[in-house]
C-alpha cells in the first residue's frame, strides 16, 4: 500500500445507490463485502465497505496492521470484537477505531447476521476482500485455512498473529 495520495478522480462526487456498491468481495470472517469506495474514488486517501456477516460466523484471524487505521461501525447485529486484550460485545451503533499495530479480530457468535461498516486510512486493504472472495471460492465453502488467509493477507499490511478467537 502506497501512502503517497494522489488527486481525487470524482472531482463532481459519487453516489451509489443502496445495494449498488462498487464492487464485491468476501471477508476472512464469512461476511459478503460490499466495497462502497476505494482507492481510486479516494485517490487513496481511505476506502470504506460493508461486512454483512452471517449468524454463527468464524471470524478473523487475529491480526494487526503496520501503517493502517481501521475502523469499525456497527450497523446492526450484535458481533465480538477483539481489541488487543478486551472483548467487546458490541451493539448496534457502536464505534470501535484500531490503531496501527494494535492484534484485533471480529466475529459474529449470535444466529442473527450483524452488519458493520469498516473504513481504512490509507485505502487499498479493499483489494484484500477481493482476493478473499476467491480463495472462499476456491475451498468450495468450506472455511479458508488460516495459513492461506495470512498469505494474502501479508501483500495488504496484514500480518496474522493469532488463530480466530474463540465465540
Amino acid at each position: 500500500m502506497s501512502s503517497a495520495f494522489e488527486p481525487v478522480p470524482a472531482a463532481a462526487g459519487i453516489l451509489r445507490s443502496a445495494g449498488a456498491g462498487k464492487q464485491r468481495g468476501r471477508s476472512s470472517a464469512g461476511g459478503e463485502v460490499t466495497i462502497w469506495a476505494d482507492a481510486e474514488d479516494t485517490g487513496g486517501r481511505w476506502a470504506i465497505l460493508e461486512d454483512a456477516l452471517p449468524g454463527c460466523s468464524p471470524g478473523t484471524p487475529l491480526h494487526r496492521h503496520r501503517e493502517m487505521l481501521e475502523g469499525f461501525y456497527v450497523l446492526s447485529g450484535r458481533p465480538t470484537l477483539y481489541l488487543g486484550e478486551r472483548k467487546v460485545e458490541a451493539s448496534p451503533g457502536a464505534f470501535l477505531l484500531v490503531p496501527p499495530g494494535l492484534p484485533h479480530a471480529y466475529l459474529n457468535p449470535r444466529p442473527e447476521p450483524a452488519r458493520l461498516l469498516v473504513f481504512f486510512a490509507p485505502a487499498g486493504f479493499e483489494r484484500y476482500f477481493v482476493e478473499i472472495a476467491e480463495l472462499w471460492r476456491r475451498s468450495a465453502g468450506h472455511l479458508p485455512d488460516v495459513g492461506a488467509v495470512a498469505t494474502i493477507a501479508a501483500k495488504f499490511d496484514m500480518e496474522v498473529v493469532g488463530p480466530r478467537p474463540p465465540a
